[in-house]
């Protein structure tokens, strides 16, 4: 932004899995950390650079979540949080997509 006076687009792409156990087992910290890093990294990303391309009313925020979020959940894979975070960023987006700004 300081060499052009503007920001043409952002790609949103936090990704980790934290988790080492089943369900059952798991410990709410390793949720709570692949939470924070894949939805809460995407919306505060989107939200710093939309600050800038709002009023210049230029610029494109791509996010990308993973294929796993929409793909039916295998019990032998213990990365149920990572397919939590993806949905909800894909969703996220859905909810944020206003044609007025």
């Amino acid at each position: 932004m300081s060499e052009n006076g503007r920001l043409d687009i952002a790609i949103c792409n936090a990704s980790g899995s934290f988790t080492t156990s089943c369900l059952p087992y798991d410990d709410i910290d390793e949720f709570r950390k692949t939470l924070e890093i894949n939805l809460t990294g995407s919306y505060i990303t989107a939200q710093s650079v939309g600050r800038a391309m709002i009023p210049a009313k230029n610029g494109a925020i791509i996010t990308l979540g993973s294929i796993a979020s929409t793909l039916a959940m295998d019990t032998r894979n213990y990365n149920y949080e990572f397919k939590c975070s993806g949905s909800s960023i894909h969703r996220l987006w859905r909810c944020m997509e206003d044609p007025e700004l």
